[in-house]
């Protein structure tokens, strides 16, 4: 693309310049990048901005939404150094755009606030080691209702880890899975995992709607899919959304949710362009995390009865298919259970979500958990969800963490009702 790619030097000087090839661990600083929005009203700027997300490796754009129809809006961060020659490229192609954000470090430093009197688990975003400490604790405290699940090493060797809860088990007792943060940079959606797992078990005694789900329902919740990338956004970079698989050519990570083994590196994915944000990596499955994963819910499918993989932002409940915008069979029985879901969310605080296949209501995907759930597996109850904020929202992925126990008690509200469906 014309005034796009610069070559290699250009590429690896901008992973020197981000911290990539800095030996000392320093953490990233976003002082005076910007967070501009395009709104693309014709096909041209579409596919001009669909070949940035695949094709752009000079000016390492950072996508907080990415393309998906006319009209629909697209997210862009972009650093401080090259925000000035990007505008410049999108005014010489008379493309319309709006700054949002000018100085990102002021989301993140808001995000990083700590609650001025006391404070507990929920109202601080939590390390990796905070979270396995805390899942260990309830399986502890708690064990004839809650245990750890290994789910095998990361790349880096890290343990997977999330937690089986149930009450009356038996042998063939259904599963309700949950899986957060498989992109890394979603850190309230690994809150929402703790957080409705911690009032799974500390409301089960006396509230008889959690306890008809934790009876009716072997709950397997997975609060930090990507456990390499989200330590990761902790310590040195916290907008990084893929694994750390070292990759090729200088390009790190994989998106995990473009690895799964169904429709693999098709629409939505670029399987040639390892520096791309939706690289779907060299094969199915190449990923160790995603394989780990896979085979345990493979190993349960005849009991798994409903998935949900959440993610943010946006506030959409959405169903299969991610690959194509034909309707997937039992979409009827999606939506129907979609519109409970999102009536149960809004009834807590008010809280807009729609719905609909992610195809349509968010961008084509292929290769995603979802897909990959409802076409291998047969899960009829499928979803992936964008928690909050919406588009209109400046907050994108810097929620403050104010904002942990208001969502997380919405989407408990939104659980209870799809578990009431399934």
């Amino acid at each position: 693309m014309e005034g796009i790619v610069r070559g290699t030097f250009a590429w690896i000087l901008f992973l020197f310049v981000l911290g990539f090839g800095d030996s000392s661990g320093r953490r990233m600083t976003y002082h005076g990048h910007r967070l501009i929005r395009i709104i693309p009203s014709d096909e041209n700027t579409l596919e001009f901005l669909d070949d940035l997300v695949k094709n752009d490796n000079y000016f390492e754009l950072d996508f907080w939404s990415f393309p998906s129809g006319v009209w629909h809006p697209v997210d862009i961060h972009i650093s401080r150094q090259k925000h000035r020659e990007f505008e410049e490229l999108l005014t010489s192609r008379n493309i319309t755009y709006t700054v949002r954000v000018r100085n990102v470090q002021r989301l993140l430093n808001m995000e990083r606030m700590r609650p001025r009197f006391g404070g507990n688990f929920d109202t601080r975003f939590n390390s990796y080691k905070q979270i396995v400490g805390e899942m260990t604790r309830l399986s502890r405290t708690n064990p004839s209702t809650v245990s750890l699940v290994d789910f095998g090493k990361t790349y880096e060797g890290r343990k997977i880890y999330g937690l089986k809860i149930s009450a009356n088990r038996t042998r063939n007792k259904p599963i309700f899975f949950i899986n957060c943060g498989i992109h890394s940079r979603e850190w309230i959606s690994i809150s929402t995992c703790m957080y409705v797992a911690r009032k799974l078990v500390q409301t089960y005694p006396n509230n008889s709607r959690v306890q008809q789900m934790v009876e009716k329902f072997e709950w397997i919740i997975l609060p930090v899919f990507n456990v390499d990338g989200y330590i990761y956004t902790n310590n040195r970079d916290r907008m990084w959304r893929k694994n750390k698989n070292p990759g090729v050519g200088g390009c790190m990570g994989t998106d995990l949710n473009r690895n799964f083994n169904y429709h693999w590196g098709g629409i939505g994915s670029a399987p040639n362009k390892p520096c791309s944000p939706i690289y779907p990596g060299s094969r199915p499955f190449s990923e160790v995390e995603t394989r780990n994963v896979a085979r345990y819910l493979y190993k349960k499918r005849k009991r798994l009865r409903a998935y949900v993989d959440f993610h943010s932002y946006g506030q959409l409940w959405m169903s299969p298919w991610g690959f194509t915008k034909k309707f997937p069979p039992n979409y009827r029985r999606h939506a129907r259970a979609m519109n409970a879901v999102v009536k149960a969310i809004k009834r807590v605080h008010g809280t807009e979500f729609t719905y609909g296949p992610s195809s349509i209501m968010i961008y084509p995907t292929s290769g995603d958990a979802t897909d990959w759930t409802f076409g291998v597996l047969g899960v009829t109850h499928s979803y992936g969800v964008e928690l909050r904020p919406g588009l209109s929202d400046l907050y994108g992925f810097f929620l403050p963490p104010s904002s942990i126990i208001p969502v997380g008690k919405e989407t408990l509200q939104g659980l209870k009702r799809l578990s009431e469906l399934v």
